[in-house]
């Protein structure tokens, strides 16, 4: 997923990418869910917080945390 590519950038595409995602939670599985939120964990370990969208992740890892997935 495109996801990991945005972590850890200052750019467009981080904004891209999570917004992307948002709007077709289709796409978000219990697995995937877990991997994403677990790197979002992770990413105060890998990255200073100055250098990247740290407010987008952020952002996109409290919607994340309430999004009930639905895998019928």
């Amino acid at each position: 997923m495109a996801f990991r590519y945005a972590l850890g950038r200052r750019t467009y595409v981080t904004f891209q990418i999570c917004d992307y995602i948002k709007n077709n939670p289709q796409l978000i599985n219990e697995r995937v869910k877990s991997v994403i939120l677990r790197d979002l964990e992770d990413l105060n370990d890998f990255y200073d917080t100055k250098d990247i969208d740290y407010e987008v992740f952020v952002d996109f890892k409290n919607w994340l945390e309430s999004y009930e997935v639905n895998e019928k």
